[in-house]
Parts: structure tokens; C-alpha cells; sequence
């Protein structure tokens, strides 16, 4: 693709929802972001999205404002009841107070159509500067177990012995390690896995 730089290259696992009703449009990100490392899941309405979310637990989401059976603030709302995934908006909408909205609403970054492909992963780069696991250990060695969260794998320090987890289990020892000190309710725990 014209355009991408080795700059735009990400670390492999990094997951994006596109959430977008126009098929074109879904299908550019997609092959975009897969060009540069990005796994990616994608949704046409508010409905899968949530669901996808849910499922997939998507290390940012980009978001039309504009889908079919809710607007995408709905989405907004109701991903933050229950996670800090980034979002940002992908819109046609220009108003000032559009953009005001969707960042009140929980949104982390705001882009209008059309965009060009180095700002939206640009955009993307920032966002997970801003909100990703950058700012988390990567590596860590935890009582007699070493934990690399970049590549999700546990080995025996002892020994090298490889150890698996479900995905469930990953997801919350990456909660967990991310809040070190905290102390969080079982309750937070099952809104957030």
C-alpha cells in the first residue's frame, strides 16, 4: 500500500474492532491494518460490535458514529459501562459539537471522513502510546513462573516448560498486572472479562 512506512509497522497480537456499515470502507481499514501487523475483527451495526467486543476483547476500536440500528454513541456508552478499550471515532460528522459529543461520551480520538490511511494509523499509534500496553511491563517474572504479555506465554523459570492459559485466564492476569495495587471487586472483574 502507498503510503506506509516501516513506522506504521506494529507489534504482532495488537487487536482493532472496525465497526463500519459501509462495506468499502470496512474493507479498506481491514486490509490496511492487516498490511501492518493489526488483527482485526470487523462489524457492520452497533449490535455485533458489542457482542465482538465482548468476545475478542479488541485492544482498540474504531467506530462510525453513523450505523444502522444504533448510532455509534450508543456503542460509545456502552463499551465504557464495562471497559477502557481505546476508541476512536471514524465520522462524516465535522461539527465541532459531534466531535465534543463523542469525546464526552468516552471516545479517545476523533477522525473525520474522508482521512487519509498514514493519519488514521497515525492516530492509532497515538492513541495506544496514550493507552496501551506500552506503558505496561511486557515481561515479568511472577514466584517461579516468567510471563511474557507481548507473545501471552508463561514458561517455568526453572526450566523453560511451557505453561498455558485460557483466554479468559490471560485476559485477567493482564487486568490484574495492569493495576498492580489495586485492589479490584470480583464485580469489576466480571464487567471487565
Amino acid at each position: 500500500m502507498s503510503g506506509l512506512s516501516p513506522a506504521d509497522a506494529v507489534p504482532s497480537g495488537v487487536r482493532v474492532l472496525v465497526v463500519e456499515d459501509e462495506p468499502q470502507i470496512r474493507t479498506a481499514i481491514t486490509i490496511t491494518l492487516r498490511a501492518t501487523g493489526y488483527e482485526v475483527s470487523t462489524a457492520a451495526n452497533a449490535a455485533d460490535a458489542l457482542v465482538i467486543a465482548r468476545r475478542h476483547r479488541p485492544d482498540v476500536v474504531l467506530l462510525d458514529l453513523g450505523l444502522p440500528d444504533h448510532d455509534g454513541l450508543h456503542v460509545i456508552r456502552q463499551l465504557r459501562s464495562w471497559s477502557d478499550v481505546p476508541i476512536v471515532v471514524l465520522s462524516g460528522r465535522t461539527g465541532c459539537g459531534d466531535q465534543v459529543t463523542a469525546l464526552d461520551a468516552g471516545a479517545d480520538g476523533y477522525v473525520t471522513k474522508p482521512f487519509s490511511i498514514p493519519e488514521l494509523l497515525a492516530r492509532l499509534r497515538a492513541t495506544r502510546r496514550r493507552t496501551g500496553p506500552a506503558h505496561r511491563t511486557t515481561e515479568v517474572d511472577i514466584g517461579r513462573t516468567h510471563v511474557d504479555f507481548t507473545t501471552r506465554s508463561l514458561t517455568a523459570v526453572t526450566d523453560g516448560t511451557p505453561q498455558q492459559l485460557t483466554r479468559t485466564e490471560w485476559d485477567l492476569l493482564e487486568l490484574l498486572a495492569g493495576n498492580p495495587g489495586r485492589l479490584m471487586t470480583y464485580t469489576e472483574l466480571a464487567h471487565r472479562i
